[in-house]
């Protein structure tokens, strides 16, 4: 097996783990917002504070993609890999965001 194949196969497992991260990111998103419109219209403690920080909350899976593909290139320097971790940070710290905003039984 070439380098080559090695190339041509993590491509291909980027671009798929791309496409799911991004499917799962691109669904906390509306969740978010949604926690935040319960939160705001809750009952009276103002939780202005609560409401930001849940606006805000799918931002931090993009600084977690950049830090998962940071690592990967300090410690491997193998540019390819580190794409197939910034999809797997996206993916997973959005999965956890998605828990976070699910919307629970009273």
């Amino acid at each position: 097996m070439g380098s080559g194949d090695v190339v041509a196969r993590l491509k291909g497992r980027a671009v798929i783990w791309w496409a799911i991260a991004s499917f799962v990111w691109f669904v906390s998103i509306p969740l978010c917002l949604l926690l935040a419109h319960d939160l705001d219209s809750g009952p009276p403690p103002n939780l202005r504070t609560w409401v930001t920080v849940a606006e805000f909350l799918p931002v931090i899976a993009i600084p977690t993609a950049a830090l998962s593909a940071g690592v990967t290139v300090l410690r491997r320097g193998a540019p390819m890999l580190a794409s197939v971790n910034a999809a797997k940070g996206l993916l997973w710290c959005s999965v956890v965001i998605v828990l976070i905003a699910l919307p629970k039984a009273p």
